[in-house]
């Protein structure tokens, strides 16, 4: 893969991560408020690549690796990615003060990557599409959003030093980059996905709701507004959601439809 590639597939999950407040906008309509755009990318109320850093790695330079570390259908992963990702990863653990061990850092990296390309496999077999035309707004109405945020805001700053480090002279040209352009189609896929594998969910009870606050000590739940119980329900069926999802994407890294070149154990990260 061409280094800008591999520069532009980093900012890209990064963007989506500055973004994880909101998410990467979508293009669908927002039934509760009719006219309104969504900003809900999954059903789960996350970003998609939630396990991606949101700070750019220093430049760094394969050495360890063979070219090709993993090979997944038809996809093949490059050391070059791989030594990005740990870069990005151990920045990440470090500046929160959560380090781990350099193996960790390795086994993280190499499953989120073969995750994703098990996920673009799946889109693929399910027929799963979005025109360049929706993901174009949705890059537009995402760098949009950031822009519209106060000019102390820590998100805008990052996006901004990040397209800078990209080489973008302006938000406009990186959001019109034919190649930024099909990550947005990726990351709606993969939302498109999750809704798909999700809906056979059902939301709480409000029993289950009820049984919640109890478990929480709020027995009196007389006391406890309409309002805020909807809130606890909707985030339970998140929660749910989220758990399912989450389960899927494992299956599909136990499943072993791919091949590995490097001796890192993917299945069971210590």
């Amino acid at each position: 893969m061409h280094k800008k590639h591999i520069k532009i597939l980093t900012i890209a999950f990064a963007l989506t991560m500055l973004l994880g407040m909101t998410t990467v906008v979508s293009a669908e309509t927002n039934p509760s408020n009719s006219g309104s755009t969504s900003i809900t990318l999954t059903p789960s109320g996350r970003a998609v690549t939630n396990t991606d850093s949101t700070i750019l790695p220093p430049k760094v330079t394969n050495t360890k690796y063979p070219n090709v570390v993993a090979k997944i259908y038809s996809e093949e992963i490059s050391g070059a990615q791989l030594t990005s990702r740990i870069a990005l990863i151990k920045r990440d653990y470090e500046r929160s003060n959560k380090p781990k061990a350099d193996t960790q850092y390795e086994q993280i990296a190499l499953q989120q990557l073969v995750r994703r390309a098990l996920i673009n496999h799946e889109v693929q077999v399910r027929g799963i599409t979005t025109s360049e035309e929706d993901a174009a707004t949705a890059a537009t109405k995402s760098v949009q959003y950031l822009m519209n945020l106060d000019n102390n805001n820590i998100y805008k700053k990052q996006f901004l030093e990040m397209i800078k480090e990209m080489g973008y002279s302006s938000p406009n040209q990186y959001e019109t980059d034919p190649i930024i352009i099909g990550f947005y189609q990726e990351h709606l896929n993969s939302a498109k996905l999750e809704k798909q594998v999700v809906k056979e969910i059902l939301p709480p009870t409000d029993n289950e709701v009820d049984s919640y606050l109890a478990a929480h000590g709020i027995k009196n739940n007389s006391s406890i507004s309409d309002e805020i119980k909807q809130k606890v329900k909707i985030s339970l069926y998140q929660q749910r959601q989220s758990a399912y999802w989450t389960n899927f994407t494992q299956k599909l890294i136990d499943g072993n439809n791919y091949n590995l070149f490097v001796n890192v154990n993917i299945h069971s990260i210590n």
